[in-house]
């Protein structure tokens, strides 16, 4: 199974279809991640992961929907979807 991004991008671009997605953050294997984890992997500040959630580009469960602060935990599966950009942003209201 693989443990890192590199390596579940590499297999999904091979064609590969794996049951589960998975990555070892600080030593754990996980299936999904939290904001700040997204970031770091990303190079990216929480602000930005925070946007591209928002704007649909990055898919997402809210464990409080409806609360006044979310919390979102991604899917490894959504993560790689947008690296390869195969995510479509939800249509915005004009």
């Amino acid at each position: 199974m693989p443990t890192t991004l590199d390596e579940l991008l590499m297999q999904s671009a091979a064609g590969a279809e794996p049951v589960i997605y998975a990555m070892k953050v600080k030593g754990d294997l996980r299936l999904v991640l939290q904001v700040p984890d997204v970031a770091q992997v990303l190079g990216v500040s929480p602000a930005v992961v925070y946007t591209l959630i928002r704007s649909g580009q990055i898919r997402v469960r809210n464990l409080h929907p409806g609360a006044r602060r979310s919390r979102y935990l991604i899917p490894i599966g959504a993560l790689i979807e947008y690296l390869q950009g195969q995510d479509e942003p939800i249509p915005t209201a004009t």
